[in-house]
């Protein structure tokens, strides 16, 4: 196994990156504990720092402190150390040198767009609302003004002219409205609403 420095032990997860989204696909993949014994599990939630893991009925989870070899599909091979046991796995932290960081990184955002993307085709209904005028509170505390090109039940467009201040995943407000960034575009960005409007207040009216 490679040297690593482990992660603190503690019951609790160190802060995630500022990559992670809640409603993140769920993506296959497998994972070899100490043991050398193969297991088939599922991802819930991933960043470039940590990911949980479910393990199943059939899967062992391990022990806190263990290291453990983990295959994403669509990602790749990455080692990791288990944090946190939960009821349904385990959350190990990831432990990617420097060279191939932004390579993981970039394809974990390539799963995440294509999520987000196939919820805006399913999620088709837009509007321009009245009020287009709106201010972005990003996770710095920095506020800038936008304009709301269209909206969604699950989601909005926005004309940003700081777009390069905002990262992937960003956990910002719009208005009043929390949300997740999903999708950069030139002059703006796409954000997930992390709760949905529902459909009596979808309305022309609405203000975020």
């Amino acid at each position: 196994m490679p040297t690593f420095v482990k992660p603190r032990r503690s019951g609790s997860v160190t802060e995630w990156s500022r990559m992670a989204i809640k409603n993140t696909p769920t993506i296959s993949g497998r994972y070899m504990l100490t043991n050398a014994q193969e297991y088939a599990c599922r991802v819930r939630c991933i960043t470039i720092n940590s990911a949980e893991i479910l393990t199943g009925t059939t899967g062992a989870s391990g022990d806190i402190g263990d290291w453990v070899i983990l295959y994403f599909d669509n990602i790749g091979i990455v080692i990791g150390c288990i944090n946190k046991l939960t009821s349904g796995g385990f959350i190990a932290m990831l432990q990617i040198n420097a060279n191939r960081r932004d390579l993981i990184k970039a394809r974990i955002q390539w799963i995440i767009g294509e999520y987000f993307a196939k919820i805006e085709v399913r999620d088709s209904a837009r509007v321009v609302p009245t009020e287009i005028n709106t201010f972005v509170h990003l996770s710095s505390d920095r506020s800038y003004p936008g304009t709301i090109v269209d909206l969604s039940l699950s989601g909005v467009a926005i004309r940003f002219k700081a777009a390069d201040r905002v990262v992937l995943g960003d956990s910002i407000r719009i208005g009043r409205t929390k949300a997740t960034v999903v999708r950069r575009f030139d002059g703006g960005f796409a954000a997930q609403f992390e709760i949905p409007f529902s459909p009596e207040k979808f309305l022309p009216d609405i203000r975020l």
